[in-house]
């Protein structure tokens, strides 16, 4: 995984390749504090309209890919792809979003859209 620079409102992709997963299961998890899970395994369990996992299970590697939807400011921070080996297997990205500058007239224009 890697870090990622994203404008507001893009969809970002985390991949996390794993070999010869076995019996273990992949798992994406938000820093924050409390840690927040966001998948296990095929699974998502937060805001199933925000995120979007995908597998690719191949005969050596099998990649997981997490889609951040959408992304707004709030979903700046780490992310981590987790696998349930002993001891636990980590790999983390952090997620930077940009804003773009709005020029005073694409403001007023904006306004008068409203």
């Amino acid at each position: 995984m890697g870090d990622t620079i994203a404008l507001l409102g893009q969809d970002v992709d985390f991949t996390c390749k794993v070999d010869n997963l076995g019996k273990h299961m992949v798992a994406f998890v938000r820093a924050s504090t409390p840690p927040r899970l966001i998948s296990f395994d095929e699974k998502i369990f937060r805001q199933k309209d925000k995120y979007e996992l995908k597998s690719k299970m191949g005969p050596l590697n099998n990649e997981w890919i997490l889609t951040v939807k959408n992304v707004q400011e709030t979903d700046r921070g780490n992310y981590s792809c987790q696998v349930n080996a002993d001891p636990v297997l980590s790999a983390t990205a952090e997620l930077d979003v940009k804003v773009p500058d709005f020029s005073k007239s694409e403001i007023e224009f904006i306004k008068t859209l409203a």
